[in-house]
């Protein structure tokens, strides 16, 4: 996967003060929807501050994850790719403040989330922010995860949510979400070359067509699409590819071409 570049050092979270937060907190927890676990998650401290619910999925009610830990706790025919996105939404995030501060930004994913026996379900995330730094950054964020059921694979799905009173930041969110998904491919460590050649065949186009298009020989296709049926292996484990043709299709059916 592409090495990404650290967002700009976050401050100490101060708006609104603790105690407001606290408040909006216990309030979350006590209103708490049934198959419904909640984390207040720190971004300058990469970990949870808060949890609840989390017997849901076996865990001890109050425990507390880090990044690789939750990271970890994602099926890894997901792990790569919700890595990869929720990095890149929350670098616009640290760097593009004026696009969520005060403008009621709801960011979603519908992910895997594995229990305290190892079984993984399919959870619909819904945060939203819960602290600033003094420059308008999103420190903390507030998350919701509602279980869905046992998860069996199904795509992995995000979304970004504003306020009706903020078309335009809503927009330039979308387009920013948009960029992010453009580049999912390399994102996930395939080259330039490899993701025209996935694009080529997913536009149906035969491994003749593709040389001639990519103005290559037929034998450099075939090494493009092998080392495609390898990365798709790496990435994606819990599918039997047996050719490079099975991971465009499966990149397709996530929405990711």
């Amino acid at each position: 996967m592409r090495a990404m570049n650290l967002p700009p050092p976050l401050g100490e979270p101060v708006d609104p003060p603790w105690s407001e937060v606290q408040k909006k907190w216990d309030a979350a927890c006590r209103s708490r929807e049934p198959r419904t676990f909640l984390q207040l998650f720190d971004a300058r401290e990469g970990r949870t501050v808060r949890t609840a619910g989390l017997h849901l999925l076996g865990y001890e009610d109050g425990r507390e994850f880090n990044t690789a830990q939750l990271l970890q706790l994602t099926h890894e025919n997901q792990r790569m790719l919700l890595h990869y996105q929720t990095n890149m939404v929350y670098r616009v995030f640290a760097e593009r403040p004026e696009l969520i501060y005060g403008k009621d930004v709801v960011y979603c994913n519908i992910r895997s989330f594995m229990d305290a026996a190892g079984q993984f379900w399919r959870v619909h995330q819904v945060s939203v922010p819960a602290q600033y730094d003094q420059t308008g950054r999103l420190v903390r964020y507030l998350s919701y995860y509602r279980i869905l059921g046992k998860y069996n694979g199904e795509p992995f799905e995000t979304d970004i949510y504003t306020s009706p009173k903020f078309p335009e930041e809503g927009r330039l969110l979308m387009l920013e979400l948009k960029r992010i998904k453009d580049e999912a491919l390399q994102g996930l460590g395939f080259t330039q070359k490899e993701e025209d050649v996935i694009r080529l065949m997913a536009a149906n186009c035969s491994r003749a067509a593709i040389a001639e298009t990519m103005n290559i020989t037929p034998r450099t296709v075939d090494k493009h699409r092998l080392n495609i049926l390898e990365k798709g292996r790496l990435l994606f484990p819990l599918n039997d590819f047996s050719q490079a043709a099975d991971v465009v299709h499966y990149l397709d059916r996530q929405w990711l071409l």
